[in-house]
């Protein structure tokens, strides 16, 4: 199974307006694109998990415990907004994608131990 086996599920379920049968708006290829650049990006660190939002955006999602994860919306918009859970302090923004990439890695790093 691809590491892109949950993205390519959102591209053939949540490409129309409605997918959840309500008023969600179409996730776009652009938004499943950066999704894909940002796991790429970051391949040192466990895969990440994918979901789609009504707002047409999606989530890429690390999760250490359930009080450490990050999660990253991205769409259309060309800032990427995120969120860090790390022993209940929460941290968020809404970055350019290279400074987004830069707090990720940052974060993923102190988790994982890894060196970027």
């Amino acid at each position: 199974m691809s590491k892109f086996a949950d993205l390519d599920q959102i591209a053939q379920t949540c490409n129309f307006s409605g997918w959840d049968g309500r008023n969600a708006l179409p996730v776009t290829a652009s938004a499943l694109n950066k999704a894909k650049i940002f796991a790429t990006l970051l391949q040192e660190f466990p895969v990440p998990n994918f979901s789609a939002t009504p707002s047409g955006t999606v989530i890429v999602e690390w999760i250490a415990s359930l009080e450490s994860r990050l999660v990253l919306s991205v769409g259309d918009s060309k800032l990427v907004s995120w969120a860090v859970l790390n022993l209940l302090e929460i941290e968020c923004g809404s970055d350019t994608p290279s400074e987004t990439l830069r707090v990720a890695r940052k974060f993923l790093t102190s988790l994982y131990g890894k060196n970027s």
